[in-house]
């Protein structure tokens, strides 16, 4: 019988009448060789079970889960001593709690690999499947399971307690791993150890262990010790074994009714389940046709499942519809292909059979109509949309006008900028080939080139950054001193090609006075001053009779700019007495 321990936490008292039951039930037990129930405690509350569970969860199970490279090797070390048998159905819940927790984990020769060891006053290591061979690439949860059931169910369970024995053949065990593997010991008892050292030096042992490329700071630790005790077990020796020794890896139970629920609490939900092919006996050679006997990997008990490319529950599979594909072995359904896509007939087995429909095509991983190239920008234009074909030159607003669209049935219309000519056609049409008809113009700036001569004149241009005599181009027309412009001195580049203004070319004349009007009482010189035209710069002498003094400008004028006498603005007369000298 398993020791006892004041040192233990969170446990009910029940005072002298438990010991007492206890110990007439145990001597009972031993007498008949008959397992009873010997269980008199108060029981823990279903929410310390409940934080107890999702501790284990976050402590054991996710963890291991998440393991880089998913490679597992576990070890799970079960008491077997004559106290287990002491208690109705505690060897049950001890293997129930092995299957719950191995719940979410892949058991095969790839991810998880699994061992058990029992023991009592011996040990025996009944199922191991950690070291490379023709046994552990046979290994599902099914196999597993139905080791469990042929091997452990009706296992023995008398004798002593030599945990630190069973401990030392986990570490032999643990030796023939993989490297690459993630570890962990997950050690089950009812009692303190009672034969021979203390459990926790084989313990320190195993902690220290260490295999070739693995790389704690990346991947942690890769061997840990879990340890959990119930009844009778010390807290004391429970946290000498356990690895790292923190209140996560070690756990006390009072009794086997809170550690029955224990086990059932341990269901996750934290991954997908998926089937792999057993071995045909587990399913009774029932599976019909496009059926094969199968091992979830949650549940691990063996069901008919679908082959792929055959969806239903197992019993009863037919090829995927089209449209739908199914790449797993399952009791499932098939799973329709991803929207715009199709595949080719029945029967699908990889999501990659799914194909895009009639009109369209595979464009960055989604199906998407299919459609001509797309037409690169033409720089100083407006491409806009116009539905259906376009025949000739239209003159569109294209403000508020959608972008081009590159399926068939549409054209695209290209619009040069203001200033700038199309060289090429104005619209492509997508055709029902998924081929532009027509080729992509170029718009080119324009050019009304260089303003032709003006004789006695100056051109002064101011060019736009396009370029000399192009769009928005200004010029001016200045004629040399003595001339006047005839038409526009300012004109622009059109976006025509034309300079604005007057069609008729600016030309530079040349300035003339009309004749100058000889005011009263005076003469000029030359005579022709008074009855013709003079050119710029011409000067006439206005003399004035004696007697008459010259008034409103000066006695010489000029032919100015503007075609005016230098007195302009102002009269010219003489002004004076006329005398008539007497004859004698």
């Amino acid at each position: 019988m398993a020791a006892t321990d004041d040192t233990r936490t969170h446990r009910p008292k029940t005072g002298a009448t438990f010991t007492v039951f206890r110990t007439f039930c145990f001597l009972t037990a031993m007498m008949f060789l008959n397992p009873v129930n010997c269980q008199l405690s108060a029981q823990t509350s279903v929410e310390t079970l409940e934080q107890m569970a999702l501790t284990l969860n976050t402590s054991f199970v996710t963890p291991l889960l998440n393991t880089l490279n998913g490679q597992v090797d576990l070890i799970f070390v079960l008491d077997r001593s004559a106290s287990i048998g002491w208690y109705n159905g505690a060897w049950d819940s001890m293997l129930q709690f092995v299957e719950n927790l191995l719940y979410e984990f892949s058991v095969n020769s790839v991810h998880t690999r699994v061992s058990i060891i029992t023991y009592s006053t011996t040990v025996s290591v009944d199922v191991d499947y950690l070291s490379d061979g023709s046994a552990s690439s046979r290994l599902t949860k099914c196999k597993l399971n139905d080791d469990i059931e042929k091997r452990l169910r009706n296992k023995a369970l008398h004798g002593w307690t030599a945990t630190t024995t069973a401990l030392e053949r986990a570490k032999q065990v643990l030796l023939t791993s993989r490297p690459a593997a993630k570890k962990a010991i997950f050690l089950l008892t009812d009692g303190r150890s009672n034969i021979g050292q203390p459990p926790s030096i084989p313990a320190r042992e195993i902690a220290n262990l260490r295999w070739s490329g693995w790389n704690m700071d990346a991947q942690g630790r890769q061997v840990e010790i879990f340890a959990l005790g119930i009844e009778d077990a010390v807290e004391a020796e429970l946290r000498s074994i356990a690895y790292p020794s923190q209140q996560d890896h070690y756990f006390l139970l009072d009794n086997f009714q809170d550690f029955s629920l224990l086990a059932r609490l341990l269901h996750g939900d934290q991954q997908e389940e998926s089937w792999s092919v057993t071995d045909r006996s587990y399913c009774d050679f029932n599976c019909g046709s496009h059926s094969t006997c199968s091992c979830p990997s949650k549940s691990g008990y063996a069901t008919c499942s679908c082959e792929e490319g055959y969806g239903g529950d197992g019993h009863l599979c037919t090829a995927c519809p089209v449209g739908t594909y199914k790449d797993t072995l399952s009791p499932t359904d098939c799973t329709t292909c991803p929207e715009g896509t199709t595949t080719v007939g029945t029967g699908a087995t990889r999501r990659d059979h799914c194909v895009c429909g009639d009109g369209m095509e595979e464009r960055n991983g989604t199906c998407a109509a299919r459609s001509c190239p797309m037409l690169p920008a033409v720089q100083h234009a407006s491409m806009v949309h116009v539905n259906g074909r376009v025949v000739g030159d239209v003159d569109y607003n294209v403000v508020g006008m959608q972008q081009c669209k590159n399926t068939p049935g549409n054209t695209c219309y290209i619009t040069c900028d203001t200033g700038y000519r199309a060289s090429g056609e104005h619209s492509l049409y997508c055709n029902s080939s998924f081929v532009w008809e027509g080729t992509l113009p170029t718009c080119n700036v324009v050019t009304c080139g260089p303003y032709p001569n003006v004789s006695d004149s100056t051109l002064v241009y101011n060019h736009s950054a396009s370029g000399p005599y192009t769009y928005n181009s200004t010029l001016e027309i200045m004629c040399d001193v003595g001339r006047t412009p005839i038409f526009d001195t300012f004109r622009t580049c059109l976006k025509n090609g034309l300079w604005s203004g007057a069609r008729a070319t600016t030309y530079c004349k040349s300035v003339e006075c009309p004749n100058l009007e000889v005011p009263a009482f005076a003469s000029v010189s030359p005579p022709e001053c008074g009855y013709r035209k003079h050119p710029h710069g011409t000067q006439c002498n206005v003399n004035c009779s004696e007697g008459f003094e010259l008034r409103g400008g000066a006695a010489v004028q000029t032919c100015g700019t503007g075609d005016r006498w230098s007195h302009y603005g102002s009269t010219l007369t003489c002004t004076g007495e006329y005398f008539i000298s007497d004859s004698k």
